[in-house]
């Protein structure tokens, strides 16, 4: 190739350049074509962004509606401050808590083990009990009544009424009563400690 001789107007190294250039250097190249339309998804949004603008150019502000704008304080109450106060202190104080601030207490051991007289009044009541649990009265014997002319004493009326009142004592009569134990019975290893303490053994 013959390169026509350089121009006074351009420069004498890109003259040369052009009158050096081998075109067997050159390497080929396959040309990619590229599909300039745009896709499917690009198109929805562009109609979506056409109809939005052709809306708004044709917006009537006389379709408005009237609103009542409510305004709402956000600032809290006094009662709602108070608590957060109390709460930030409170935060506050066991942050800042030190235990070398507390008192040294001596701790006082009382003994939970009942006196004498309240371990009689005890096996009293429990006597009491399994006496009335373990009585049958078919157990009791049939008295005949001597009749006399001298009046028996108050006391021996009362007794024979007694004795009646139990053998025609109906127990379905009773009524539910929950009870209510105030004095409240030491257990079986208590009894037997103070047991060992009134007899003076350890």
């Amino acid at each position: 190739m013959i390169m026509s001789s350089p121009s006074q107007k351009m420069p004498t190294d890109i003259a040369a350049g052009l009158k050096n250039f081998d075109a067997n250097k050159l390497t080929h190249v396959d040309a990619q074509e590229k599909n300039p339309l745009p896709s499917n998804e690009v198109v929805q949004q562009e109609k979506q962004e056409l109809a939005l603008r052709e809306e708004v150019g044709t917006f009537d502000k006389r379709n408005l509606r009237k609103s009542v704008t409510e305004e709402k304080n956000p600032l809290p109450d006094a009662q709602s401050i108070a608590v957060e106060k109390q709460h930030d202190g409170l935060v506050h104080s066991i942050e800042g808590f030190t235990k070398d601030q507390l008192k040294h207490s001596q701790t006082q051991e009382k003994n939970p083990l009942p006196d004498s007289a309240s371990l009689t009044e005890v096996k009293q009541l429990e006597s009491r009990l399994t006496e009335i649990s373990a009585f049958d009265k078919d157990s009791l014997a049939h008295a005949e009544t001597k009749e006399k002319v001298v009046l028996p004493d108050p006391s021996v009326i009362n007794q024979e009424k007694t004795i009646k009142n139990i053998e025609e004592f109906n127990k379905d009569q009773l009524k539910h009563a929950e009870t209510e134990v105030k004095n409240q019975l030491p257990d079986k290893e208590t009894i037997e400690a103070e047991k060992r303490l009134s007899s003076g053994t350890a």
